[in-house]
């Protein structure tokens, strides 16, 4: 049996069936985060990978560079607040956005803003943004963030003070996320092929 876990439950008991799992299963235990490869040292550690065909910049989409986009629920009304307070345009999936439309979302907007739970996983969407060429993507040190090439918050009163700099010009946008991304691994192709060599260990 192999399994692969996402991130750090907030039940007890999800918590101690987690623990059991991963220390039972060992390197058939796959995790896609540092922090749970640094948790649980005998599991298989493969970071989840983004699709670089689906997610690209599209040519046909204008970008408006001061536009901020959020795809959470986590926390929303509150990172809405805070953009708000800066005079900032906004749009928002609300988890409604049908998946094939994501690119045109990511290709939209200049600014993304995801802050998840701090003991999400890997947060799947910085990277989807990534793809994209979001010029600025504001996110955390949860999950996979901790090793992204990203702007980063450690809690909530640092956002406001970066989407005004990034309105004032002060902060310079993120370039060649794409060859960051293929240059690290983190492409769907390198996570398929790595999830392979897993399975046919066992086979």
């Amino acid at each position: 049996m192999i399994a692969t876990f996402h991130a750090f439950p907030t039940n007890f008991i999800a918590k101690y069936f987690e623990n059991y799992c991963i220390n039972s299963l060992g390197n058939r235990a796959i995790v896609v985060s540092p922090s749970m490869k640094r948790k649980y040292k005998r599991s298989t550690y493969i970071p989840n990978g983004v699709n670089l065909t689906f997610f690209k910049p599209l040519k046909e989409v204008e970008r408006k560079n001061l536009l901020v986009g959020i795809a959470q629920k986590y926390n929303r009304n509150k990172i809405l607040r805070i953009i708000k307070n800066t005079g900032l345009n906004w749009i928002s999936t609300e988890g409604k956005l049908p998946f094939e439309k994501l690119p045109e979302f990511y290709s939209t907007i200049g600014i993304f803003i995801s802050i998840p739970y701090i003991q999400a996983g890997f947060n799947m969407v910085w990277l989807e943004a990534m793809a994209c060429e979001v010029p600025y993507i504001i996110g955390t040190n949860v999950g996979i963030g901790e090793i992204l090439p990203i702007y980063k918050i450690s809690k909530f009163e640092e956002l406001k003070n970066i989407l005004l700099k990034i309105r004032g010009g002060k902060l310079q946008p993120l370039k060649n996320q794409r060859k960051w991304i293929i240059k690290n691994k983190l492409t769907w192709k390198n996570c398929v092929r790595n999830l392979v060599k897993v399975y046919e260990k066992i086979i």
